[in-house]
């Protein structure tokens, strides 16, 4: 229920890619839509941010904190593929809020999840959204830690 509560709040703070561009000074816009990188802020998602990141803590036994956070929205056109890493920042996690293509495309390989699943991986790593030849809303929640 909060997850899918999750999602229904975001809508009104997605914004389109070229918004975003205007936003941040981009020459180029991104695909699909996001919010602003300050959702952990937000009162309607920090008790989320911090159950996640107490967890990530505990797991890897560090003393990280977010730096920033929020939700993509994607279709999977193939036309949208868009390579990114998220340096500076030490480590990047992704939630799967939605179950269609739960994953991450990373340079070699497809790291399939499943929904509600967290992946945590370094930052430096270059990864896209998967894409596909259907249309579906994919949902994900992510966050950077230093």
């Amino acid at each position: 229920i909060r997850r899918q509560q999750s999602i229904h709040d975001c809508e009104p703070l997605l914004l389109t890619g070229q918004q975003l561009a205007e936003y941040f000074g981009l020459s180029r816009s991104a695909p699909g839509r996001q919010t602003l990188t300050e959702l952990h802020r937000n009162d309607l998602y920090a008790d989320i941010f911090e159950t996640m990141l107490h967890t990530i803590n505990k797991y890897l036994k560090q003393d990280l904190s977010i730096d920033r956070a929020w939700i993509n929205w994607t279709d999977g056109d193939k036309q949208h593929e868009c390579w990114h890493t998220h340096t500076p920042a030490k480590l990047s996690a992704v939630y799967y809020m939605t179950p269609y293509n739960c994953g991450t495309q990373f340079q070699d390989q497809f790291v399939e999840t499943e929904l509600n699943s967290l992946l945590v991986f370094p930052s430096d790593l270059l990864h896209t959204a998967p894409v596909s030849n259907n249309r579906y809303d994919r949902y994900t929640m992510a966050f950077d830690l230093i």
